[in-house]
Order: C-alpha cells, then sequence, then structure tokens
C-alpha cells in the first residue's frame, strides 16, 4: 500500500519540493519585511521621544527668558518708584488724587468716651481713636503693593496661551 501511495505521490514531487522552498523563501522575505517594519517604528517612535523632549527644553528655556524679563521689568519698576518715594511723588499724587488729606468735614469720634467699669464717664481700655489722614507710609505701602500686584499681572497676561 505505501509502495502503491508512494507511486501516486512521484509524480507530485517536483511539486512539493518547489512549494516547500518557496514557502521557506516567502516565510523568509515576510519576516524580513516584518523586521524592517519594525525597525522603522521603532525609529518613528525614537524621533518623536526626541522631539518631546526638544519641545519640553524649549518650554523651558522660554518660561526661563520670560521669568528673567519679568525680573528685570519689576528691579526697574521698584527702582522707578523708590526714586518718586523718595521725592514725596506717591504722596503727593494720593494728595492730588484726594485720596489722602481733608477732602471733606467728616464728624471724628474724638470726644466719644466709652464708659468703663469703674467710672460711667472715664475714657474706656478700647477707646475709638480720631479719625486722621493715611500717613504716608501707609501710601508708600500701597503704593509698593500696586505695583507688585499690576506687575504680577501683565506677567500671567504675556504668558502664551493666555486669552486676554
Amino acid at each position: 500500500m505505501t509502495t502503491a501511495l508512494f507511486g501516486l505521490l512521484r509524480p507530485l514531487w517536483p511539486y512539493f519540493a518547489a512549494f516547500a522552498l518557496g514557502g521557506f523563501m516567502a516565510g523568509g522575505v515576510a519576516w524580513k519585511v516584518q523586521g524592517l517594519r519594525l525597525t522603522a517604528a521603532q525609529q518613528e517612535f525614537t524621533d518623536y521621544k526626541q522631539t518631546q523632549k526638544q519641545l519640553i527644553q524649549e518650554a523651558k528655556d522660554a518660561a526661563d527668558r520670560q521669568r528673567d524679563q519679568a525680573r528685570e521689568n519689576f528691579t526697574g519698576a521698584v527702582k522707578v518708584l523708590a526714586a518718586d518715594i523718595e521725592a514725596g511723588a506717591a504722596y503727593n499724587r494720593c494728595l492730588a488724587a484726594g485720596k489722602c488729606g481733608r477732602v471733606r468735614d467728616v464728624p471724628t469720634c474724638a470726644d466719644l468716651r466709652l464708659p468703663s467699669a469703674s467710672r460711667t464717664d472715664a475714657a474706656g481700655a478700647d477707646a475709638v481713636p480720631a479719625a486722621r489722614d493715611p500717613a504716608p507710609e501707609v501710601v508708600i505701602d500701597c503704593a509698593k503693593a500696586t505695583l507688585l500686584i499690576n506687575q504680577l499681572q501683565n506677567d500671567i497676561e504675556n504668558q502664551p496661551g493666555y486669552d486676554k
């Protein structure tokens, strides 16, 4: 029986050999093509990672430049404000704007006396102080705080991606 089977398959032997050899060759070619595709995907991923690192570094450099510029601007503005304070310009602007000094007569609480526990007409321990003008030191502190707040707001609005 094996001889009969061998006799039937004997004419097909070249075809089996060609198919096996072609299959190995096709498998080898497919393996090589898949290896090339894998290498291309790995190279694309490596390029992507390098691009992302470059973008991150560029963003950090831009932030450092912006921070340095903001520091220089603020330092310059502080020097200008210090010169204005030294010349009395900040307090004079406050007076000119009507925010300091007596603009209108406001009744004061100078004569108000709070009753104490010992006598009914003695000044209390927590007497209300008389109303008075803001001291120049307060105006100077307000000018410094306003400068700082304005500078911070400008720095925020000048950041990339900030929608005004």
